[in-house]
């Protein structure tokens, strides 16, 4: 007889008890190792300049959840040796994570953009000169030539004074042996003469190689390219990056900075000390205009020099570039090296915008958080500047710092909040309600004391940005780049913070979200020069070719510097939104939205269409009067009256013709980048 009758109950008890709480403990250990992991892939991200892909969170997250679910039920239910080495394991794990999450790439390591595998298969068979193809190897991708076992590649290059000759060769997939490739120089008398054989290609990277002068013939040559291999028979495919003469044009260097999300009124010495010491010796533009609040069309519009009825990018979501003349293609016709970077995943060669680029590195796609991607970018700048500096060159850099969900690193985080911990706190949890869980805005209609802590954190990314111009700037001047060097600082779009009931942007064409900066260094002649003229960014093309003494392509309509000095032709100046609410937003689930704007001096009209109701509501200001736009002076007797009506009526394309261009579906590649993006949840 058990002479403790009680114990056994107490003890099945106990037991059943520890399960439910083990059972209970297992999601939200998972889910603590996936918040610890990414704050430890932050912290490496932030420290180290790491690229991160949060994509690797989530399975390395669910290793380390189950080692430390095993370190739950060794405290449960094991003995004390056995919960030392779960702890140990689950350290490991973590760090596994970690280091999971550093080296996962959500991308493919190589990708041909615009055509699969299959369809360049059936062009090689049917074509004895196929067409150039984009490859996208990593990062980074460049406009190529296939060059097959029994294929040369002929290139005609004019060499002006004996310069080198460059080019890349990608083998994406490796091989069973070694590649090189042969370069040899046809001359005009018939004559083969062998040049250069490569070392080895590396497979999965560009493999970028320079014959210098005393390699090539004295006269202009047609190069061929072939390849050598001890079995021809087993060759991967190859490509040829477009093979240049290293040439110098007259003019000097560009780089053209577009800063995503940069409203020009919170520019100020407090928010940008650097770039408002260096305004002091350039061509300041205080009343530049974006064409458009989304960020697709505005940056096809200052890279193409036309408005985005004309260019075909009418939002962030319709991309149908027509063939117009981009600002890099009549660069790399002059001579230039051009080459792009941009951590923003639309502004990428998989939406077109790789043109007349010679290199475009692409780091949005894998970067999907925001914090320390304006330093990466510039050091991947610097490191492309120490590499091409003895060229004359073209450089776009496409910095997103400034967009939500504004979290500069420190100390830039809390720029101008006033408080302390607690306010921070505030501020942060205000960041989450903000960009994860509330797209509509709605909490922040309901909490307008919270605006001033998400503003707090916008211009903390400002002054974050500040710093990585600031790097750039200085390491131009120790490279002796800068004296030759025009630098251009735009803004795509601005940012709204409630003024007129909106938030972030792509929702108006009001001054927050449609004024931006433009500034104009010329390392040449350093002076300074402010404009008050309204100018759009689409002129930054005509601006800049004539600065750097190119010619401006026939399609680009808009003035030069120096007929914006002079004063003269100025016109009106337009600004196109065409919004589809992905989620449903302040009531309205998918609706689509059509504003027109223009403006001439200080005048300026908006006209919003709904397309539900077919009602047209407009609005004129007077923005020397009134610059925050809140006194309407429309009067709808006297509309035709308004020359800058009849201007916006005659040039602008119907609402109507806006809609239909709308798609019904979004491509799956455009929505997964939207989505990272943070336009759809």
């Amino acid at each position: 007889m058990d002479p403790f009758p009680s114990r056994k109950p107490r003890l099945a008890f106990g037991i059943t008890l520890k399960v439910i709480l083990f059972l209970a403990l297992c999601p939200v250990v998972v889910a603590g190792c996936f918040v610890a992991g990414r704050v430890l892939s932050t912290l490496f991200h932030v420290l180290l300049d790491l690229s991160i892909d949060e994509g690797g969170l989530l399975p390395g997250a669910l290793v380390s959840g189950a080692a430390s679910c095993a370190l739950v039920f060794s405290l449960l239910f094991g003995r004390k040796r056995l919960r030392w080495l779960s702890l140990f394991l689950c350290l490991i794990a973590l760090a596994a994570t970690v280091a999971y999450s550093v080296h996962y790439r959500t991308v493919e390591p190589f990708e041909y953009l615009g055509s699969s595998a299959g369809e360049i298969e059936e062009l090689l068979r049917k074509r004895p000169t196929p067409p150039e193809l984009l490859l996208s190897i990593e990062d980074e991708t460049r406009p190529v030539r296939f060059l097959g076992e029994n294929r040369e590649v002929l290139v005609d290059l004019v060499r002006k004074g004996g310069k080198a000759l460059s080019l890349g060769i990608a083998v994406p997939e490796p091989g069973e042996h070694e590649l090189c490739v042969q370069v040899d120089a046809l001359l005009p008398d018939g004559t083969r003469l062998d040049l250069f054989r490569t070392p080895p290609l590396r497979s999965g990277r560009w493999n970028d190689f320079t014959l210098p002068a005393s390699y090539l013939p004295r006269s202009n040559a047609r190069f061929a390219l072939r390849l050598s291999s001890e079995e021809p028979a087993e060759v991967p495919w190859v490509f040829v990056s477009a093979p240049r003469a290293e040439t110098m044009p007259q003019g000097p260097n560009v780089i053209l900075i577009c800063v995503d999300t940069f409203r020009a009124d919170m520019l100020e010495a407090v928010t940008m000390p650097f770039l408002a010491g260096l305004m002091k010796s350039s061509s300041v533009f205080t009343q530049a205009m974006a064409p458009s609040s989304w960020t697709v069309p505005a940056t096809a519009s200052i890279l193409s020099g036309v408005y985005p009825h004309e260019h075909g990018y009418i939002s962030n979501a319709l991309m149908r570039f027509k063939a117009v003349e981009m600002l890099p293609e009549q660069f790399r016709k002059a001579g230039y090296k051009t080459a792009a970077i941009s951590s923003n995943r639309l502004i990428d060669p998989r939406f077109s915008f790789g043109r007349g680029f010679e290199q475009f590195i692409s780091l949005g796609r894998q970067q999907r958080n925001y914090l320390n991607s304006g330093r990466i970018l510039t050091l991947r700048a610097m490191d492309w500047l120490r590499a091409n500096k003895a060229g004359t060159f073209f450089l776009y850099l496409h910095y997103n710092d400034l967009h939500y969900p504004y979290l500069a690193p420190p100390p830039d985080t809390f720029l101008t909040l006033e408080g302390g911990w607690l306010t921070r706190l505030r501020s942060l949890y205000s960041c989450l309600r903000y960009d994860s869980m509330d797209f509509t805005n709605l909490w922040l209609m309901a909490h307008p004391e919270a605006v001033p802590l998400v503003i707090s954190r916008y211009q903390g990314e400002m002054r974050y940005w500040d710093r990585q111009f600031e790097m750039l700037i200085n390491f131009l001047g120790q490279e002796k780049i800068l004296a030759n060097t025009l630098v251009i600082v735009v803004g795509d779009h601005g940012e709204a913070f409630g003024e007129h009931g909106n938030y972030r942007h792509g929702a108006s064409l009001f001054e927050e979200e449609v004024h931006v900066p433009l500034v104009l260094f010329d390392g040449r002649y350093p002076r300074g020069l402010e404009i008050d003229l309204p100018v759009s960014t689409t002129e930054v093309a005509p601006i800049i070719a004539e600065r750097a003494g190119i010619s401006p392509a026939a399609s680009w309509a808009g003035r030069n510097l120096s007929q914006l000095v002079s004063g003269q032709a100025e016109h009106p100046l337009g600004s196109l939104l065409l919004y589809k609410h992905f989620i449903p937003m302040m009531g309205v689930p998918t609706d689509l939205k059509v504003s027109l704007a223009a403006r001439a001096g200080g005048q300026k009209i908006i006209l919003d269409y709904d397309p539900r109701t077919q009602a047209t509501t407009p609005f004129l200001f007077n923005l020397a009067q009134d610059p925050g736009e809140k006194i309407n002076l429309w009067d709808q007797s006297a509309k035709h009256e308004l020359e800058l009506y009849q201007w916006l009526v005659d040039f602008m394309p119907e609402p109507e013709e806006i809609i239909e261009l709308a798609p019904a579906e979004t491509d799956q590649q455009l929505l997964k980048d939207l989505k990272a993006l943070g336009y759809v949840k």
